[in-house]
């Protein structure tokens, strides 16, 4: 194969990675199998494109890849010690491997067209769901395998965590692509898909993380756009739809009033009902609190926590989790207060780096990612949770795209500031 030839194969394999990146946008709401296949195919076309010299120099100069990819470097170490058996480290390893996807999708999110699909792509699926969730709580939709849920919880492809997770997210991802489009149709189209968003996370769907997240975004969109002003407005805003949600949704006054019911149960209680989640979350964390005391500094290894915490709490009527459901206790038993401090500076250095993005979508699209992740990693472990922890990887990965992390280094190629604007 000829100089040229090989170069116009190495430049298609890579049009065809970066076609299917964008479209694990799509899929990650929809599918976990399809995550997988177009995971593996991308992987393959990556493979094939060369100019793998290139490629390692914008990797090395990205923020987001010298972050998450050092924190899954300290995860591998935090491997080689500890009592766990070894298929629980590789276990957990393999659950993390999602961070260090960062290094084969920031090269493909340098080209501005990919990152516009990808997207595309993304919104696409969320206007689906929402649609497909509307119509499930209208009982417009006849019982199927494939539907999660029912009039009463109306989560379509996911559960109700990750839908809800997913819909706050794109609830505001409506709302900043609205604010920077000029066209007034096209604006209120983005502004309604925003609203009917934030309508069925609030009212619609049970996964209160997802809806902390919404009520947070929500101000902060409004403190964005209209500063001090806007902070009161938002907040009066959530407010008066905390109020509405009370007054109107039956769903959302039961689970509010079970939150506080299994709140004052968990005060009283030796051990939590397995059927009380937040009895249960409140007694996993006081544990791993406790647990994390015994081993401060280094924690219990990478995967270890499953099996410290079955030695540390030795009470037959306890429940035994897999993890605390709380993403920054988890990693403060695994990897102690070293890798606690990693977690957290990961978080703050890609929110530092933020202003290195040229463009004013995905510069608001990665710190409104960052504060979701930051509130859902409070009441879920969700680095090891497949569909958040890739959508995190991947989302990121796109915000970034083609950013120096050098300073006075500005972004490489960046694009326009509206979702579907812009030429190839």
């Amino acid at each position: 194969m000829g100089v040229l030839n090989l170069r116009a194969f190495n430049d298609r394999a890579l049009m065809v990675a970066g076609w299917l990146i964008a479209l694990i946008g799509f899929s990650l709401p929809i599918s976990t199998a399809m995550d997988n296949v177009l995971l593996a195919l991308m992987l393959i076309a990556f493979a094939l494109s060369g100019c793998f010299w290139e490629k390692l120099q914008s990797v090395l100069r990205n923020p987001a890849v010298v972050a998450l990819a050092g924190l899954f470097v300290l995860l591998c170490l935090g491997t080689l010690y500890g009592n766990a058996p070894s298929t629980d480290r590789l276990k957990y390893l393999v659950k993390y491997s999602d961070l260090l996807l960062v290094v084969v999708m920031v090269p493909l999110f340098g080209d501005e067209r990919a990152r516009r699909r990808a997207l595309t792509a993304f919104a696409a699926a969320m206007i689906l769901t929402l649609l497909l969730s509307l119509a499930l709580s209208a009982n417009l939709l006849p019982p199927a395998k494939w539907l999660r849920g029912t009039a009463e919880n109306a989560t379509v492809f996911k559960f109700q965590i990750t839908q809800n997770l997913l819909m706050a997210f794109a609830a505001y991802f409506f709302a900043s692509v609205a604010a920077a489009e000029s066209v007034k149709w096209r604006r209120l189209a983005w502004y309604g898909l925003a609203l009917l968003a934030f309508v069925d996370v609030l009212f619609l769907v049970r996964g209160r993380t997802g809806q902390v997240a919404l009520l947070v975004l929500t101000i902060y969109f409004f403190a964005r756009h209209l500063r001090w002003r806007g902070l009161v407005i938002g907040i009066l805003a959530t407010l008066l739809a905390v109020l509405a949600a009370w007054y109107f949704s039956s769903l959302f006054r039961d689970r509010l009033a079970l939150t506080t019911a299994e709140y004052e149960r968990s005060k009283v209680e030796a051990a939590a009902d397995e059927s009380s989640s937040v009895g249960l979350r409140l007694e996993w964390y006081r544990n791993t609190l406790r647990l994390i005391a015994q081993r401060p500094v280094f924690g219990a290894g990478t995967g270890g926590f499953p099996h410290a915490y079955a030695g540390f709490v030795t009470d037959p009527q306890a429940v035994k989790p897999a993890h605390p459901h709380n993403q920054f206790l988890l990693t403060a038993t695994e990897t102690g207060v070293i890798g606690l401090g990693a977690l957290l500076a990961v978080f703050v250095w890609l929110g530092k780096s933020t202003s290195r993005i040229a463009d004013p979508l995905r510069r608001e699209l990665a710190r409104g990612l960052l504060m979701t992740f930051v509130i859902g990693c409070l009441f879920n472990s969700l680095l090891i949770d497949h569909t958040e922890g890739l959508f995190f990887v991947w989302m990121t990965a796109l915000a970034f795209g083609g950013v120096d992390r050098r300073p006075g280094r500005p972004q490489l190629n960046p694009g326009p500031g509206t979702l579907l604007q812009g030429t190839d």
